[in-house]
């Protein structure tokens, strides 16, 4: 029998469902004996009342995802009675010889009593009522009415003398009144015989015109059952309809309806015969008797329980026990299936196949406890065998085999591998295991000596420097990178633009470590790395939750990269994605991103926060076209693919032993540098159109060199390199004029003599980009770029940008 635990009455989240039996022991033993005698020595029924709400507390009828009615998972057949003030011997002597009390002890205050009894799961609320008279009319006290209340929660308390029966009665002095369905109060109805006529109520088709009375099914569901039920029932009913992509607005903005009722009314016009009194169905024992125990918690064979409901529940939990090791559900990936290596994907096709097996199993079953069926029992069969039960038997199975998607792949250092898996901290292979739940595989073999010398060939003609020769230090960066991408660690928040025109190997190495790599290496558009102002992709995201490397492919001429979504993708940080029609999820990113491509891709940013991300590898090969071997992937792939391994193995070693510091070679050091020169448009202008601290330190330089040797000649020959003699001269003569001892000095001078107005420097900025076909920034942007490059705006007579020399 579970029961949900909580650590204080502040959490509404349970800490563990465990055996009710497990805290009556507790109790009877002191676990918590100094708290309850702390409460029980004040007398002021305030300061217990708030001593109270620290003390650890259970809802002893059943197990909860969380503390409210409708989050009920399992019922566990008991029922609590509180009796509050009133406690004497002779009393409890009565209750202990009460052949329904299951068990009684002390309350936390030590002047009341608990007790609790078990009663069929399915009539809680006609239970308390029947027990609320019984109690009354046998012992004369008056029970608390708040045990009405299914997740009603019970403090622990201390009572050494602890009664337990656990052979006590179900309690059956119910009265179940003959009524029609249109007498039931919300709370009356049952819920198994609800869910009985919901099963039967068709799918809606595309133009039924019933869309106001799917809402009101939907409603009544949430209204009986709760949320979770209410969603599944939607999805079954809506799939065909264009009211499926409404379901959730349906769900979240449907009130409780005051006619649930009309659920059966509509059932009724497919078979359904409303049962007036119960659909409680005792089986019985191997002796043909009726059995004593009550609907309790779950065991691990349902066959052997006492009393079931021939229900949806009922067939599910046989569903589970006989396959629910073979597959785990996932609210954002769906079912995924055991294939003896890992956890793929699976649309309910196996499955259902699963469900289809357990629906004979349980005709089968029923047909041998009696050799009389009974009609419920047929009706029963009928039903399990049917599109309906199938269905509703996949579905609540979700309740019991979820998994979160956090649980996904989380074994940092293992491998998981054609032939085992395979641990990179002691280079050991092991068998396949459920429990490292991995949803994807690399397709290859591990084999310790395995050689690659036709992939070493290969990268010793792709990789090579300036000057046409290997260059090996390339090759062991590209080794440490490329050996990083077998572990879902991310230590560097780097972006790999792998670029280079012609025939220079970057697709062939990424078809060869696409087929190395298996389900752990994605492919993205490119133009999701873009700049897409209008465009959301965080469904491509989704599918990278689990990845290890991430290319996206060929970049267009003129496409600038979405900086903010790369810093996203590149760090270390929780990212928010959903799948279609799927709940949105948070996951922290696992893979290495890599673009190739023949065109740089602009960026905007000048700021450490994005160039110290991107790292450019040069692909500067151009193999000719007689020396290109016709499918050497293919070749590399079927001859040395385990050996290719190795060498990434011998990669990722060299990165863990370097403390995943991967040092840059000075070829991708340059190829950097080049590219966010490149891209500094500002820097660009300000050089083409101004004199800059630089060359104006070369001038001063020249210009003292000269006053130094009165050589006018050498002084004349250096003026002629520059553009504007007149702009020269004035320089010329503040350093004359002002005679300063030192380029700084001089510095201070030149940015606060010279300056240029704001807007006439954005306009001349304007021009340039349309001159060099560059597109502009906008004013603000621009402005802050140039304080950024130490250039000071102040108001003087209209703003103006100070230290700004104008070249022409």
């Amino acid at each position: 029998m579970k029961v949900s635990y909580f650590e204080d009455t502040f959490t509404t989240v349970p800490k563990d469902n465990i055996d009710i039996l497990k805290i009556l022991d507790g109790i009877k033993k002191g676990k918590w004996s100094k708290e309850i005698e702390d409460i029980r020595k004040i007398k002021i029924k305030d300061k217990q009342t708030k001593l109270k709400l620290n003390l650890p507390n259970f809802t002893a009828s059943g197990t909860f995802s969380e503390c409210k009615n409708d989050s009920l998972i399992e019922h566990s057949g008991l029922i609590q009675i509180d009796i509050d003030n009133l406690y004497n011997d002779t009393l409890r002597k009565k209750l202990e010889n009460d052949e329904y009390i299951f068990s009684v002890f002390l309350s936390p205050s030590g002047t009341g009593m608990k007790a609790l009894v078990k009663i069929p799961a399915v009539a809680h609320l006609q239970s308390f009522k029947a027990l609320e008279k019984y109690f009354k009319n046998k012992y004369n006290i008056k029970i608390d009415t708040a045990c009405k209340n299914l997740s009603r929660r019970f403090y622990v308390s201390y009572d050494s003398n602890l009664y337990l029966n656990k052979n006590s009665s179900i309690f059956s002095e119910i009265e179940i009144p003959e009524t029609n369905y249109k007498d039931l109060k919300n709370d009356e109805i049952n819920p198994e015989q609800f869910r009985e006529a919901l099963s039967l109520i068709p799918a809606k088709t595309t133009n039924d015109g019933k869309r106001d009375f799917y809402n009101l099914i939907i409603w009544a569901t949430k209204t009986v059952l709760g949320e979770g039920e209410a969603r599944t029932t939607a999805e079954r009913l809506l799939s065909n309809s264009k009211m499926k992509n409404e379901i959730d607005s349906i769900i979240r903005t449907g009130n409780k309806i005051d006619y649930p009722q009309l659920v059966f009314r509509e059932a009724k016009n497919y078979g359904f015969t409303f049962n007036k009194k119960s659909n409680i169905v005792p089986f019985k024992n191997k002796n043909n008797q009726p059995t004593a125990e009550g609907n309790t918690a779950v065991k691990n064979d349902p066959q052997e329980e006492d009393y079931k409901i021939l229900s949806d529940i009922y067939n599910t939990e046989i569903f589970v026990s006989m396959y629910g090791d073979s597959f785990k559900f996932c609210k954002q990936l769906g079912f995924l299936y055991w294939n003896k290596k890992f956890w793929e994907d699976d649309s309910e096709l196996k499955i259902k196949g699963l469900a289809r097996k357990t629906a004979k199993a349980i005709t089968k079953r029923l047909i041998d406890k009696s050799k009389n069926l009974d009609m419920q029992d047929m009706k029963h069969i009928k039903y399990t065998q049917s599109k309906n039960g199938i269905y509703n038997m996949v579905s609540l199975s979700k309740i019991d085999t979820e998994i979160s998607i956090n649980e996904i792949d989380k074994e940092s250092y293992l491998l998981n591998l054609n032939n085992g898996v395979y641990d990179i901290r002691t280079g050991k292979l092991g068998e396949h295991l459920k429990e490292y739940h991995f949803t994807n595989l690399m397709n290859i073999d591990y084999k310790k000596d395995a050689t690659y010398p036709k992939f070493q060939k290969f990268l010793n003609e792709i990789f090579i420097d300036e000057n046409g020769k290997t260059s090996n230090e390339l090759i062991l960066y590209v080794q440490m990178i490329l050996g990083s991408c077998l572990v879902p660690i991310v230590k560097n928040e780097h972006w790999y633009f792998c670029y280079g025109e012609g025939n220079n190997g970057k697709s062939t190495l990424f078809k060869i470590m696409e087929s190395i790599l298996g389900r752990y290496y994605s492919s993205i558009k490119s133009d999701v790395l873009m700049k897409k102002n209008s465009t959301d992709h965080r469904t491509s995201i989704a599918k990278l939750f689990d990845s290890r490397m991430v290319v996206s492919s060929e970049t267009n001429d003129g496409t600038s990269l979405n900086e903010s979504l790369l810093k996203e993708l590149t760090g270390r940080d929780l990212i928010s994605a959903n799948f279609m029609r799927k709940d949105e999820f948070s996951f922290y990113p696992k893979f290495k991103l890599f673009t190739f491509g023949n065109h740089k891709p602009g960026i905007r940013g000048t700021d450490n926060g994005i160039w110290r991300r991107v790292k450019l590898i040069p692909f500067l090969a151009n193999i000719p076209k007689e020396k290109i071997v016709k499918d050497i992937n293919e070749i590399i792939i079927k001859e040395e693919k385990p050996g290719v391994l190795n060498w990434l193995l011998q990669g990722l070693s060299n990165c863990i032993k370097n403390g995943w510091k991967i040092d840059e070679p000075e070829i991708v050091q340059k190829a950097t540098s080049e590219y966010r020169e490149s891209q500094d448009t500002i820097g660009q202008f300000l050089n083409d159109t101004f004199w800059t601290k630089g060359d104006l330190e070369i001038l001063y330089n020249n210009r003292m060199e000269y006053l130094k040797t009165s050589d006018s000649k050498k002084w004349k020959e250096y003026e002629k390199t520059l553009p504007d003699n007149q702009k020269t001269i004035e320089l010329r003569s503040i350093i004359d004029n002002e005679k300063p001892s030192s380029f700084n000095s001089f510095w201070v001078i030149i940015r606060d003599k010279n300056y240029y107005d704001l807007k006439q420097t954005f306009a001349l900025y304007e021009n340039w980009c349309e001159d060099n076909s560059y597109t502009t920034f906008g004013k603000k942007n621009f402005n802050e770029k140039l304080e950024s490059k130490g250039y000071k705006k102040r108001n003087s007579g209209g703003w103006k940008f100070y230290g700004l020399t104008f070249k022409y």
